[in-house]
């Protein structure tokens, strides 16, 4: 893993870009996000402070970004709609449902909302963590190996993180992201 440089107030220009970029990505609507929405929002812009070896990523679909989402089958059709017409580091997203470990190992991103802790530990198992970043919409999971876990905290999404999971990752993730965590296991 390698982690970019800090800079001088680092930490408070990206909770203000993650703000702005949330907000301004909600848009002028006067219906305020549900919860579902505000998360994958969230996933979508942590994925600015991320870099991918996509030559390398292992991915059979590398003319796209693969963002695979594991339980919630809704997750998906949020995660399409905000999507549609954007990309993560220049290749167009493409959102699969996941219910195979083979179509999770395709992801160069995997968020999971599966309700069985167990289940989800397999996942995470036999996926390789090492190019799939892999983002769980409880924060408690991120104990299974995980590297970042979201939860919803007085109306705002806040998360945890698993230090040696992103240690460990080929992928580029910015220390500030780190940081931001709520909480840090495995540090």
């Amino acid at each position: 893993m390698q982690l970019f440089p800090r800079t001088k107030n680092a930490v408070a220009h990206l909770m203000m870009s993650l703000l702005l970029l949330v907000c301004s990505s909600v848009g002028a609507t006067q219906a305020t996000p549900d919860e579902d929405t505000l998360k994958a929002l969230f996933v979508i812009k942590m994925c600015l402070f991320v870099q991918w070896d996509l030559d390398s990523a292992g991915s059979s679909d590398q003319q796209h970004f693969v963002l695979g989402v594991l339980g919630d089958e809704n997750m998906v059709e949020v995660f399409q709609s905000l999507l549609a017409e954007t990309s993560i580091q220049s290749l167009p997203v493409h959102v699969i449902a996941v219910s195979s470990y083979k179509q999770a190992a395709a992801c160069n991103l995997l968020y999971i909302d599966h309700p069985i802790d167990s289940y989800v530990e397999r996942f995470i198992q036999q996926i390789d963590e090492d190019r799939t970043l892999v983002i769980d919409a409880y924060s408690e999971r991120v104990r299974l190996g995980s590297h970042f876990g979201l939860k919803l905290v007085e109306h705002r999404i806040r998360f945890d993180a698993n230090y040696r999971a992103i240690q460990s990752s080929q992928l580029t993730i910015d220390f500030r992201l780190v940081q931001l965590a709520d909480k840090v296991i495995g540090n």
